[in-house]
């Protein structure tokens, strides 16, 4: 019997040194915090889900592009530790998608950040922290959003802001302290829409604006808009609805 003991020690003493022996050789193993870098790119579905959320629970920063579609999730608490996502961050199909919480200390987007038919989708709060877009914002066919809250940490974008088709989006509220969209603004088919007044602090579009087809937009709320904006290019389109 003190034989058999004897030997169960040696051999848990020898599981343990293993464990230790692996940690050290591949440092993802040791990980408890918010430390690692993650190469490459990523995709969030609806097959393993709980995996691919594992896989990036620790990483401050994706090198690459982070894809979040078809997934069951709610919302984006296992992504706690991001601040940067290197390439595109989209977000496509989740139905079941009520918020972005999670997403709190993100802080840059290399590329585009794309928001497309999350049809439960009601806040973008999640996005307090985000500075910085190194291409284009879109926000798309998200039935329930009813303003963009959340946003407003961000000063500009460089190179478009698309907002279109949301049918539920009323005003454009966390937008407040953005001062250039880039190239091109579009604003267009958000059916509840009714005033443009949360752009206050937009200086800039440098290409040009096309606002059309806001049913409950007046037109004259676009018109006051481009006499606003100190720097813009061609006025493609500010055809809404007729207030006078």
């Amino acid at each position: 019997m003190k034989m058999k003991s004897h030997t169960f020690k040696i051999l848990l003493a020898f599981i343990v040194f293993i464990a230790i022996g692996l940690s050290i050789s591949n440092p993802a193993l040791a990980v408890t915090g918010c430390n690692l870098l993650c190469e490459g790119s990523f995709t969030i579905d609806d097959i393993e889900t709980a995996a691919d959320l594992a896989a990036l629970s620790a990483c401050i920063s994706v090198t690459g592009s982070l894809t979040i579609k078809y997934s069951p999730l709610t919302n984006l608490k296992e992504l706690e530790c991001l601040t940067h996502v290197g390439g595109v961050l989209l977000l496509w199909k989740n139905d079941s998608l009520e918020s972005l919480a999670g997403l709190e200390n993100l802080e840059s987007v290399g590329l585009h950040l794309w928001i497309y038919h999350n049809e439960s989708l009601t806040s973008l709060a999640g996005l307090k922290s985000l500075e910085s877009i190194g291409g284009s914002l879109s926000i798309w066919n998200n039935s329930f959003l009813k303003d963009l809250a959340g946003l407003e940490s961000l000063k500009s974008v460089v190179s478009s802001l698309e907002i279109y088709d949301n049918d539920s989006l009323t005003s454009l509220a966390g937008l407040e302290n953005l001062k250039s969209a880039g190239g091109v603004l579009k604003i267009y088919d958000n059916d509840t829409l009714t005033s443009l007044a949360d752009l206050e602090s937009l200086e800039s579009v440098a290409d040009y604006l096309w606002i059309v087809s806001n049913h409950e937009l007046c037109t004259s709320s676009a018109e006051a808009l481009v006499d606003q904006l100190l720097d813009v290019g061609a006025i493609f389109s500010i055809d809404n609805k007729d207030c006078r």
